[in-house]
């Protein structure tokens, strides 16, 4: 997901006082942030697992001279920091919470993306159940208040697992968007419900390789403006893991479109609990490459 290759360091623009802001924010923590998705990011400055590689360029955003936010833009903190970790220089000051980048809105709130662990998740289960709720009341989900109830049954589970994390999308204070997932068990049951055979080598799992996506979605109002790829891009950007993998409806056109052009293929089929409707199962390689693809 990430660009390759080692890019050639240009000219530092920055005056020596910037350049003093700048070693005392992000370039103090390098290669530990993720780096920025959407408008927010100068690519040829990420390396091959989404890390930033810590230089002032990479948080520049293409177009835009630093401090040149306006409107909430400016006032959230520019260039997607949240307002209290914005330098009000168009860069973040150094710690995690710089992990939320938006895209520059001149008339409306910028929507950002935080990276959080389980415990900051779990504290969100509300507005969470209520993006559930609209995404897939939807066809072809068509899923009710039960069906809710009984996915956050699970989520409570989910977000104590080793290696929980989840990719938030906030309209302001509003949660709009979810991405969450954490590592495949060395005995996990999710190939057992595959329906298609499929070689063992690609079922093998140690506890380490597979990161497993279990829930993606975006509140209908917010859809068709990047907040999904956006947090995709967050939530698997720089995993220790082999590959990732999800199951998705066949029949939600726009769901599959979007991961194949993220790069996902698909495995085979499954029936993932009892009475449920057939998923296609797909993976994306983080690492190395496969041709087990059906």
């Amino acid at each position: 997901m990430a660009c390759g290759g080692r890019a050639t360091r240009a000219r530092n623009p920055l005056s020596p006082v910037r350049r003093r802001q700048a070693r005392s924010g992000i370039q103090s923590k390098r290669g530990t942030l993720p780096g920025a998705v959407g408008g927010g990011i100068d690519e040829r400055w990420r390396d091959r697992r989404g890390l930033c590689r810590g230089s002032v360029k990479c948080h520049r955003i293409p177009g835009d001279d630093f401090g040149q936010a306006r409107g909430p833009a400016a006032q959230r903190g520019v260039f997607g920091c949240p307002g209290e970790y914005g330098s009000g220089k168009g860069l973040c000051r150094g710690t995690s919470r710089a992990w939320s980048f938006g895209t520059e809105a001149e008339d409306s709130v910028t929507v950002t993306i935080r990276l959080l662990d389980g415990e900051q998740t779990t504290r969100l289960e509300g507005q969470l159940k209520e993006v559930f709720a609209e995404a897939f009341a939807e066809p072809p989900y068509d899923e009710g208040p039960a069906d809710v109830e009984r996915a956050f049954r699970r989520f409570r589970s989910q977000v104590r697992r080793r290696g929980f994390r989840a990719a938030v999308a906030f309209d302001g204070d509003a949660v709009v968007g979810m991405a969450y997932g954490y590592p495949l068990s060395a005995n996990t049951r999710w190939w057992d419900t595959l329906t298609d055979p499929v070689p063992d080598d690609l079922k093998h799992e140690d506890g380490n390789r597979t990161f497993g996506l279990f829930e993606l979605a975006v509140r209908p109002a917010w859809r068709r403006q990047g907040v999904a790829t956006r947090m995709q891009r967050v939530l698997i950007g720089g995993l220790d893991n082999a590959r990732v993998m999800l199951n998705s409806r066949p029949e939600a056109t726009a769901a599959q479109a979007s991961y194949r052009v993220w790069g996902y293929r698909r495995v085979g089929s499954a029936i993932p609990w009892d009475g449920a409707a057939r998923h296609d199962v797909m993976i994306l390689d983080l690492v190395g490459t496969s041709s087990d693809t059906r």
